[in-house]
């Protein structure tokens, strides 16, 4: 297939796998689509790009209908730095709290209600149409960041929860929160991505120096940013998803979709 239409989040958490891609230091023929989370599953289940990442919660929930290509994940075994439970007051969780949700996700709530239920804390959910942490907060206790709002607010709030961490040290296993689908592609030109997540390791100076140019985050931590993130698929990972399944379906969570 030419020009095969793949899709890429904007957010620095793709920068280091699609680099070399972007820059042209892997080959391919593909046309790149950037979208958030929930705007790129439209386009992939409209068929406006062929080949995306698209979060696992959406996976679980529509699987029947979506390829899982094994080659490329975004996931973390440990902490995640962009995936936060922050607050302007509270340095812990208090029961009874109230919690701002960004729309900008579907995995990262679920996440964050199968651990506060694994933890026994019961605190109420509050959707709002914001995704930063400043209005959120503005009439919450604690509000749920992701992406790079999320590696904004480090900066101004206190950092409740990493959901990286607290994940991992509930289950021992990675916590998936993207992978590769498609609605029927099952062309081999898409593992040029694992070339370029490969690629993109080699050179890490110098897309750590291009990543801080364009994003204006301080070098030590967009290095330890990177290193924190698994952009592979391997037995762990396939266990982390499964697990995550599991726990959402224990909880109801499948089910209300």
């Amino acid at each position: 297939m030419n020009n095969l239409r793949l899709g890429k989040f904007p957010w620095l958490n793709c920068f280091l796998p699609y680099y070399c891609l972007m820059e042209g230091k892997v080959s391919h023929s593909f046309k790149i689509v950037e979208a958030a989370p929930k705007s790129l599953c439209y386009k992939l289940v409209s068929r406006e790009v062929d080949v995306a990442p698209v979060p696992s919660f959406f996976y679980l929930t529509n699987k029947k209908h979506l390829n899982l290509h094994r080659i490329f994940s975004i996931s973390s075994k440990g902490e995640v730095m962009s995936v936060l439970l922050i607050s302007k007051k509270y340095r812990e969780l208090k029961n009874g709290a109230r919690i701002g949700i960004t729309p900008a996700s579907t995995t990262s709530i679920n996440l964050l209600k199968v651990i506060l239920r694994e933890i026994d804390k019961r605190m109420e959910f509050q959707s709002s149409r914001f995704s930063d942490g400043e209005r959120l907060l503005a009439h919450n206790d604690y509000a749920l960041v992701i992406g790079d709002e999320a590696i904004k607010s480090r900066e101004n709030f206190h950092v409740v929860m990493d959901l990286g961490s607290a994940w991992f040290e509930l289950t021992g296993l990675p916590m998936v929160f993207a992978l590769l689908c498609s609605m029927g592609y099952d062309g081999k030109d898409i593992e040029r991505l694992s070339k370029s997540v490969r690629c993109g390791y080699i050179r890490m100076d110098e897309v750590v120096r291009s990543a801080v140019k364009k994003y204006g985050i301080e070098k030590d931590f967009v290095t330890q940013y990177f290193y924190s993130l698994l952009y592979t698929w391997d037995e762990d990972i396939e266990r982390g998803l499964r697990m995550f399944e599991k726990k959402c379906a224990n909880y109801g969570l499948l089910e209300s979709e």
